[in-house]
């Protein structure tokens, strides 16, 4: 049931990153161009995963 559990909690923040990332591009996409806003979105979701996912992992790798 914790190996169900921890995979909702990977999914919800899957979702989670991609509000962000789309609320980042519609608030940019008003203030700037659509380029811009696109550019930036995309920042903010390989920022997120990096710090989310991939950070994590790497640690529990070098650890082991």
């Amino acid at each position: 049931m914790l190996l169900w559990f921890n995979r909702l909690v990977l999914v919800g923040s899957a979702f989670l990153a991609a509000a962000i990332a789309l609320a980042v591009f519609v608030v940019t996409d008003m203030l700037f161009d659509q380029s811009a806003a696109a550019l930036l979105a995309a920042l903010i979701a390989a920022w997120v995963v990096i710090v989310w996912y991939l950070a994590p992992l790497w640690q529990r790798h070098s650890a082991e």
